[in-house]
């Protein structure tokens, strides 16, 4: 299944390409530092759910296609070795993330950059259920209500691993659009301990 991304003012657009629910992993992660990421992007109240969570699938970065507004490409690391955390610089919405090189050809890209209007489909029939909820120590507010995830922590690092291996079979490690194909450095240069908040 092919499925459209754009962020919020339309400049950045592109596609995920051959996408099944088989090769992904759903997750909500409830993180400090992605907590930290929709408040750097000064999004923390549209991003975010009412605990903290922001809405993440991960697979290949070869399925993703961008098709215009590459020059608006922007990403910043929040901690010393994390990962890179991509968005639009031109409206602040968040992309996803991405290791800081290309050896573990995978994404964890935003639902919010997700356009289900043009895709026509619900979250739940493009991407499948919520496979695992991340750090819900890390939740804020009343977590009563906090949804459950289908797999455990075994299960979906296991997971994701066959997502890794399956990129890696199939050479997307040159078919990212967040890394040049010939040098391997991200296409924008990372910005580093910048936070800001809402």
């Amino acid at each position: 299944m092919d499925f459209a991304l754009r962020c919020d003012c339309g400049t950045v657009r592109g596609s995920a390409q051959d996408v099944s629910p088989g090769l992904t992993n759903r997750v909500i992660c409830y993180c400090s530092t992605c907590q930290a990421f929709a408040h750097y992007l000064g999004r923390g109240a549209d991003i975010l759910d009412a605990n903290g969570g922001s809405g993440i699938v991960q697979f290949s970065q070869g399925r993703l296609r961008l098709d215009q507004g590459a020059q608006r490409l922007a990403c910043v690391r929040l901690t010393e070795n994390g990962p890179l955390r991509w968005y639009a610089d031109c409206c602040k919405s968040p992309i996803g993330n991405t290791p800081s090189n290309r050896k573990l050809p995978s994404i964890g890209l935003s639902t919010n950059w997700i356009d289900v209007e043009v895709s026509g489909c619900t979250l739940d029939a493009l991407l499948g259920p919520v496979r695992h909820v991340g750090y819900p120590d890390h939740a804020v507010g009343d977590t009563s209500d906090l949804p459950v995830g289908t797999h455990s922590l075994r299960a979906t690092i296991r997971r994701f691993y066959k997502i890794v291996l399956s990129a890696r079979l199939h050479g997307d490690r040159k078919r990212s659009p967040f890394f040049d194909a010939a040098t391997g450095k991200p296409m924008a240069d990372p910005r580093e301990d910048e936070r800001a908040d809402d």
